[in-house]
């Protein structure tokens, strides 16, 4: 015990000669000596920073707190608190003599750092106020880097993200054409060959589908509803005898899903029309029941046309594969 706080008197007295010839060197001409010299300033900066041998900031009253706390044993009996009073001293003791031998070799270095600037010019300014400006420009430095690489490393990710996806979203393509082919054998329609159009890819991706589910149910009712009633042409419908979906084949084949005027007004008589000799029946939904094309000049017929013509363009093929649009 007597040899722990032996240990903790020394290095209490090393904690004050750091501080104090630390507190010197800052505003005296010394200081202002070390802060002229480049080669100097960077041997305090990393002298005043270098970190404590244990992870935690541990100082001498926090060691004379350990000793102070430990209880004397009552009796001879108490054996066991004895023993761990012992084992604790002796560990304190051994936290001072290493913080001592720490402190002790910064007192000397910094002794030896002061008088090798003794033939250095004065600085302009003292090395508190160069320490400060040194530091803060060392940070702004590195947090810049920092940010850089963040940076970088962001647009890396995000283009290998982009890749990955426009891979999955090509392998969903091909699957929704595959099925679009399977459904034309199972009708007894020929399969389309290399110089016929190929089905398009879709624009958006299932997860994007999904999405935008309960959009696609509501505006596209006038299309994904079973009916009679097929497009034959851009102003011809034609009943089937069996009840289905309007079929997306037409929709492209008839100019329906053109982006262009022309095509925003054979999607609206094709899903709006509502006269006798058309007979179209399949309910509206949200789409616009058409009066006149001449409607289209609405800006909220318009945009519902036009709302009902992007779903089906981005999500065609994938409705065909959920059964929502007949092939």
């Amino acid at each position: 015990m007597a040899q722990a706080k032996q240990s903790l008197r020394h290095l209490e007295s090393a904690e004050t000669g750091w501080s104090t010839l630390l507190d010197e060197t800052l505003h005296d001409t010394a200081g202002k000596q070390i802060a002229g010299g480049e080669r100097l300033l960077l041997h305090f900066i990393a002298l005043r920073k270098l970190p404590l041998p244990f992870q935690s900031q541990v100082t001498a009253a926090d060691l004379q707190n350990q000793i102070e706390g430990l209880i004397k044993p009552s009796s001879a009996d108490n054996v066991e608190s004895l023993t761990r009073n012992m084992e604790i001293a002796e560990r304190t003791g051994e936290y001072a003599l290493v913080l001592f031998a720490f402190h002790q070799a910064r007192v000397d270095q910094l002794k030896e750092l002061r008088d090798s600037a003794r033939s250095v010019p004065p600085g302009e300014y003292d090395l508190f106020a160069k320490y400060s400006m040194r530091a803060a420009a060392l940070t702004n430095s590195v947090n810049a880097a920092a940010e850089k690489a963040k940076n970088e490393t962001e647009a890396l990710l995000e283009k290998e993200l982009n890749e990955l996806k426009n891979g999955r979203d090509n392998e969903v393509a091909m699957v929704a054409h595959l099925q679009l082919q399977l459904a034309r054998v199972q009708k007894g329609d020929s399969l389309t060959s290399s110089t016929e159009k190929e089905a398009p890819v879709p624009l958006a991706t299932r997860q994007d589908y999904q999405r935008e589910s309960d959009r696609i149910r509501t505006d596209l009712v006038a299309f994904i509803t079973p009916g009679y009633a097929q497009p034959k042409s851009a102003d011809q419908i034609v009943h089937q005898n069996t009840k289905q979906p309007v079929s997306y084949s037409a929709l492209q084949r008839v100019g329906a899903l053109e982006n262009s005027e022309k095509g925003l007004a054979i999607l609206l008589r094709i899903g709006g029309s509502k006269s006798a000799t058309q007979r179209n029946d399949r309910p509206l939904g949200s789409f616009p029941r058409l009066n006149s094309i001449a409607e289209l000049r609405k800006p909220s017929v318009r945009g519902r046309v036009k709302e009902a013509q992007r779903l089906l363009r981005d999500y065609g093929p994938i409705l065909v594969e959920d059964g929502l649009l007949a092939p």
